[in-house]
């Protein structure tokens, strides 16, 4: 076979949540929070794929054989783990303030936290494996989101009406170099001082434009002794329309804030957060992990053929393609590919047909998963999202 049906799991984190993803998908509304449905093979929650009638671990069943399940090109390059990780985000509440490590510090980083004995899977623990975590959300419903810096005279021009201690932070933004500066002075403050910084800014809201003041309103509600209510002053606010995305590469800090979307990301779980967030917090890693480059934040290209719309991005383990045969009222082939591929059908009801088998029926949150050099048609009345890897990138 090159195509088996997966079973996955959903992580219930409180942000997520209770409603959009059992509306999408007809699922039970069990009054727990959906936040991230996981596709892939990461150990913290790996799938289930369907082999001769049983349900087995997929990280078992790539590290058993992993030539067979990832392919030559993609062992080669990425070594016997799924290069990718799928997700589906439910968010109903905003997600932490954050950044993702190059490949050179997730290595480093996750060295160290082995070398000081802390558990993989730890709360206190930043780096859980040791890869890079590039990645690019697709809107489902309108998604909110904060996403890099913005350019310094938007940051020093909402600073200077956020209050005279905000303001006189905002006048030290001379260059880009300065931002980590700012920021790390704002999330080391101590706690009476960063919420003596969100009271200023709360008496400010006057002075600043109304969707900053806003977004600022709904930010200190949630989390009124948080200094990153004032950090978000710093980032753009991007609106995703459905099928919308951006890409986020490593030391961009961004926050997701509402609405559904697909993910899909490298292979990893390496977050380093700096606020708006119950979770652990690790202000000196992810201070040196940020990227200090300022502008406005645009949204990712794509590029559609034979009903086949396809996003790429600058990491070869984030590629993102949709077949809408709602829309293109003919089968859809998907281009073949040398690595493994995931799918999620997001809406209706679509058969997927390999070259080289049968026909499978999967509706809507259903889940699968390809071999490499799948050749596959879409038919049906729904869309199909899939995740693979462009071995056309230069490692």
């Amino acid at each position: 076979m090159s195509l088996y049906s997966l079973r996955c799991g959903v992580q219930p984190y409180a942000w997520g949540s209770t409603t959009l993803m059992a509306e999408r998908f007809d699922w039970p509304v069990t009054g727990e929070p959906q936040a991230e449905l996981w596709i892939g093979a990461h150990p913290k929650l790996t799938s289930e794929v369907l082999r001769d009638g049983h349900w087995v671990s997929l990280v078992d069943a790539i590290s058993a054989d992993p030539q067979t399940w990832l392919g030559s090109p993609a062992v080669a390059r990425f070594g016997p783990t799924l290069p990718m990780l799928m997700k589906v985000l439910a968010i109903a509440e905003p997600l932490s303030l954050q950044t993702h490590p190059s490949p050179a510090q997730a290595v480093a980083g996750f060295a160290r936290e082995d070398a000081l004995g802390i558990d993989r899977f730890a709360p206190e623990r930043s780096y859980r494996d040791d890869r890079a975590k590039p990645e690019l959300i697709c809107a489902l419903t309108t998604m909110d989101t904060l996403c890099g810096f913005r350019a310094l005279d938007e940051c020093r021009s909402l600073f200077g009406a956020a209050g005279p201690s905000i303001a006189a932070l905002g006048a030290q933004l001379a260059s880009e170099d300065d931002l980590p500066r700012v920021v790390g002075s704002l999330l080391t403050a101590d706690p009476v001082t960063q919420r003596a910084l969100v009271d200023e800014l709360l008496g400010s809201l006057n002075q600043l434009p109304w969707i900053v003041g806003s977004l600022v309103r709904q930010l200190a509600t949630r989390y009124p002794d948080d200094v990153g209510v004032v950090v978000s002053l710093l980032l753009n606010h991007v609106t995703l329309e459905p099928g919308e995305a951006i890409f986020l590469p490593a030391g961009n800090m961004h926050a997701y804030l509402s609405g559904l979307g697909i993910e899909v990301m490298a292979n990893s779980d390496n977050v380093l957060r700096g606020g708006l967030t119950p979770k652990h917090v690790d202000v000196p890693e992810l201070l040196a992990t940020l990227a200090p480059i300022a502008g406005p934040w645009g949204k990712a290209p794509s590029v559609s053929a034979g009903g086949v719309e396809q996003w790429t991005t600058p990491a070869a383990e984030v590629e993102l393609a949709r077949a809408d045969v709602a829309s293109f009222a003919r089968p859809v082939t998907f281009q073949v590919s040398s690595g493994p591929t995931l799918f999620v059908v997001s809406d209706g009801a679509v058969v997927l047909t390999p070259a080289d088998g049968s026909a499978m029926e999967f509706g809507a949150g259903d889940t699968a998963y390809g071999m490499p050099g799948l050749n596959l048609s879409v038919s049906g009345f729904g869309t199909v999202w899939r995740s693979s890897v462009n071995f056309d990138l230069a490692p």
